[in-house]
Protein backbone atom coordinates (compact mmCIF):
# COMPACT_ATOMS: atom_id res chain seq x y z
CA UNK A 1 0.00 0.00 0.00
CA UNK A 2 2.67 2.55 0.98
CA UNK A 3 4.91 1.67 -1.95
CA UNK A 4 2.10 2.69 -4.30
CA UNK A 5 1.49 5.90 -2.37
CA UNK A 6 5.19 6.76 -2.46
CA UNK A 7 5.38 6.09 -6.19
CA UNK A 8 2.28 8.22 -6.79
CA UNK A 9 3.62 11.13 -4.75
CA UNK A 10 6.96 10.92 -6.57
CA UNK A 11 5.14 11.18 -9.92
CA UNK A 12 2.95 14.04 -8.68
CA UNK A 13 6.02 15.95 -7.51
CA UNK A 14 7.43 15.88 -11.03
CA UNK A 15 4.19 17.32 -12.42
CA UNK A 16 3.56 19.90 -9.69
CA UNK A 17 6.31 20.86 -7.24
CA UNK A 18 3.75 21.62 -4.50
CA UNK A 19 3.16 17.87 -4.18
CA UNK A 20 6.74 17.30 -3.08
CA UNK A 21 5.65 18.45 0.38
CA UNK A 22 3.53 15.31 0.77
CA UNK A 23 6.35 12.87 -0.03
CA UNK A 24 8.18 12.97 3.33
CA UNK A 25 4.85 12.51 5.14
CA UNK A 26 4.12 9.40 3.11
CA UNK A 27 7.56 7.97 3.93
CA UNK A 28 7.01 8.71 7.64
CA UNK A 29 3.62 7.01 7.59
CA UNK A 30 5.24 4.01 5.94
CA UNK A 31 7.61 3.78 8.90
CA UNK A 32 10.55 4.91 6.79
CA UNK A 33 11.46 7.85 9.02
CA UNK A 34 15.12 8.11 8.02
CA UNK A 35 14.14 8.49 4.37
CA UNK A 36 11.41 10.93 5.34
CA UNK A 37 13.90 13.12 7.20
CA UNK A 38 16.37 13.02 4.29
CA UNK A 39 13.73 14.15 1.80
CA UNK A 40 12.44 16.77 4.21
CA UNK A 41 15.95 18.15 4.73
CA UNK A 42 16.52 18.31 0.97
CA UNK A 43 13.25 20.15 0.37
CA UNK A 44 13.88 22.59 3.22
CA UNK A 45 17.43 23.20 1.96
CA UNK A 46 16.02 24.17 -1.43
CA UNK A 47 13.39 26.39 0.16
CA UNK A 48 14.44 27.12 3.76
CA UNK A 49 11.43 29.31 4.52
CA UNK A 50 8.48 27.61 2.87
CA UNK A 51 5.49 29.79 2.19
CA UNK A 52 2.01 29.04 1.01
CA UNK A 53 -0.80 27.27 2.74
CA UNK A 54 -0.04 23.85 1.25
CA UNK A 55 3.57 23.88 2.40
CA UNK A 56 2.49 24.60 5.98
CA UNK A 57 -0.26 22.00 5.85
CA UNK A 58 1.94 19.20 4.51
CA UNK A 59 4.82 20.09 6.84
CA UNK A 60 2.44 19.93 9.81
CA UNK A 61 1.24 16.49 8.70
CA UNK A 62 4.82 15.34 8.14
CA UNK A 63 6.04 16.44 11.55
CA UNK A 64 2.96 14.88 13.18
CA UNK A 65 3.76 11.58 11.41
CA UNK A 66 7.35 11.87 12.66
CA UNK A 67 6.10 12.45 16.21
CA UNK A 68 7.40 16.04 16.44
CA UNK A 69 4.24 17.76 17.69
CA UNK A 70 5.91 21.09 18.49
CA UNK A 71 7.07 21.45 14.90
CA UNK A 72 3.69 20.19 13.64
CA UNK A 73 1.92 22.93 15.59
CA UNK A 74 4.34 25.53 14.28
CA UNK A 75 3.40 24.61 10.72
CA UNK A 76 -0.32 24.34 11.51
CA UNK A 77 -0.14 27.92 12.72
CA UNK A 78 1.67 28.89 9.50
CA UNK A 79 -1.11 27.26 7.46
CA UNK A 80 -3.64 29.14 9.57
CA UNK A 81 -1.88 32.46 8.91
CA UNK A 82 -1.98 31.64 5.20
CA UNK A 83 -5.73 31.01 5.58
CA UNK A 84 -5.59 27.41 4.43
CA UNK A 85 -9.04 26.26 3.36
CA UNK A 86 -8.78 22.97 5.30
CA UNK A 87 -8.43 24.63 8.72
CA UNK A 88 -12.13 24.24 9.67
CA UNK A 89 -11.63 20.46 9.56
CA UNK A 90 -8.31 20.30 11.40
CA UNK A 91 -9.74 18.51 14.42
CA UNK A 92 -11.00 15.75 12.14
CA UNK A 93 -7.80 15.27 10.13
CA UNK A 94 -6.38 11.83 11.01
CA UNK A 95 -2.91 12.97 9.91
CA UNK A 96 -2.71 15.59 12.64
CA UNK A 97 -4.38 13.45 15.30
CA UNK A 98 -1.02 12.63 16.97
CA UNK A 99 -0.94 16.28 18.08
CA UNK A 100 -4.23 16.31 19.95
CA UNK A 101 -3.47 14.25 23.07
CA UNK A 102 -0.09 15.86 23.72
CA UNK A 103 -0.96 19.53 23.62
CA UNK A 104 -4.06 21.70 23.70
CA UNK A 105 -5.06 22.91 20.29
CA UNK A 106 -3.78 26.37 19.55
CA UNK A 107 -6.36 29.04 18.64
CA UNK A 108 -5.93 28.15 14.95
CA UNK A 109 -7.29 24.68 15.59
CA UNK A 110 -10.41 25.51 17.58
CA UNK A 111 -13.51 25.21 15.43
Amino acid sequence: MFSEAIATHQKLATVDPDWRWSLPRTYAQAGRKDESLKILAKILKEKPEPTGAWAGWFLAETYAALGDTDEAFRWLEAAYRERHSFMPWIKHNPRTRPCTPTRAFSPCCVA
